[in-house]
C-alpha cells in the first residue's frame, strides 16, 4: 500500500518521531535515536541522513 517494505516504513516513522523530539524537546541526538527505537546510534544517523539528507544535529532545538 505504501510502496515500502515493513522495515523501511517503520524506520521512516522512527526518523520522523525523532524529529519531534529533537525540535520540540531539544533532547540529545543519541537520546532521540534511542527513544524512538534505534539500538545502534550509527544506524540511526545513517537512516536519518538517508531520509532527511542532513544530519540530526541540524534539527536539534538549542535552549538558551
Amino acid at each position: 500500500t505504501y510502496g515500502l517494505s515493513p522495515v523501511a516504513y517503520r524506520n521512516k516513522l522512527r526518523v520522523f518521531d525523532s524529529l519531534r523530539l529533537l525540535m520540540m524537546n531539544g533532547v540529545d541526538v543519541a537520546v532521540a535515536g534511542h527513544d524512538v527505537g534505534f539500538v545502534d546510534i550509527s544506524r540511526y544517523q545513517k537512516q536519518f541522513r538517508r531520509e532527511m539528507n542532513t544530519v540530526a544535529s541540524h534539527y536539534r532545538f538549542r535552549k538558551k
